[in-house]
């Protein structure tokens, strides 16, 4: 059976003496498929803050990810500060 990224698997194991079912063992097998998760409004763009923002960018809490066994967590820390665009960059920013 499957639901979403749920799938179970059922077996009936009869227990027989002589053509005669006397006892079954019923196992049930239960496992996730699931994708990689992706984001739902991640911004790739970069954004101009302008001229002496009052304040330094801090992560968006709106910004989610996820797959068919739903929500997962997105961790958002702060990068690298820089002054240079070249420097970001480098850093993998």
């Amino acid at each position: 059976m499957s639901s979403g990224c749920n799938r179970s698997r059922i077996f009936c194991l009869p227990l027989r003496m002589r053509a005669e079912t006397i006892g079954t063992c019923t196992v049930t097998f239960t496992w996730q498929v699931a994708t990689a998760p992706v984001f739902d409004n991640c911004v790739t763009e970069t954004v101009d803050l302008g001229c002496n923002p009052p304040e330094n960018p801090v992560c968006d809490p709106a910004i989610t990810a996820g797959n068919e066994c739903g929500n997962v967590l997105v961790d958002c820390s702060a990068g690298f500060l820089s002054s240079t665009p070249e420097a970001a960059v480098n850093n993998g920013f």
